[in-house]
């Protein structure tokens, strides 16, 4: 028995007005975040592209986490743990390239890296791929699929962003912002989904109550400032 909710229907209920409320943020915010605005720097159109893929990426955090049955786990296993039940579609290798190649970098340093050495997460993807050096495009609109890697049997240089001296890429990875956030979102809303999967698996509804404590925790009285 949950000693969060009073039965399994409560659990159910909140579920998903819980992960529906998550979903129609994020919709909001990258939608916000992709809407054409004038950068007053070149007076020409753009988007917010980071904060659109930052707050994509959190939500595939925030599902790993509850399918993980924690919040405090590896980022990158539980991430790749929940892909590989919920979006069997995606290469684990191209998920982990964004995943550790943009999404840390993004964060700390607001910015990723003109071109991402793959041999600096040699932990994460070494056996994965070869050493690559990645560029990268992101765009705002819909692809057929969510990333897409184009390797080149030459190395090219980077021509679109100033650089103390030549700087070199042999791959390029392009993310569709708005496919990648589609995807994520069926993965925990979808018919096949985490929230279907809830439903009928008792391991899931563990994991989603000890979440829950850690989201919302109990108040308990203190004499401690």
């Amino acid at each position: 028995m949950s000693d969060i909710f009073d039965s399994a229907q409560a659990r159910l209920i909140f579920a998903e007005a819980f992960l529906r409320d998550r979903v129609r943020g994020l919709i909001k915010d990258t939608e916000i975040c992709l809407t054409d605005t004038i950068n007053p720097a070149t007076s020409k159109k753009t988007c917010a592209y980071f904060p659109a893929f930052l707050t994509t990426i959190a939500l595939l955090d925030f599902a790993a986490g509850l399918y993980s049955g924690t919040f405090k786990s590896s980022p990158w296993q539980a991430a790749n743990g929940y892909r590989a039940r919920f979006l069997p579609k995606y290469d684990e290798a191209a998920l982990c390239l964004i995943y550790v190649g943009f999404r840390h970098k993004v964060a700390h340093l607001t910015h990723p890296y003109i071109v991402f050495n793959t041999a600096t997460k040699e932990k994460e993807l070494g056996h994965l791929m070869k050493r690559r050096f990645v560029a990268w495009t992101f765009d705002e609109g819909r692809g057929e699929q969510a990333i897409l890697i184009d390797r080149y049997l030459q190395k090219r240089q980077i021509t679109s962003h100033q650089t103390p001296r030549p700087v070199y890429y042999d791959t390029r990875v392009t993310v569709y912002l708005r496919t990648l956030r589609d995807d994520f979102i069926e993965s925990i809303l979808g018919s096949w989904g985490y929230l279907e999967a809830i439903r009928s698996d008792p391991s899931l509804q563990c994991k989603f109550d000890e979440c829950m404590k850690q989201y919302f925790p109990a108040y308990e009285d203190s004499m401690s400032p």
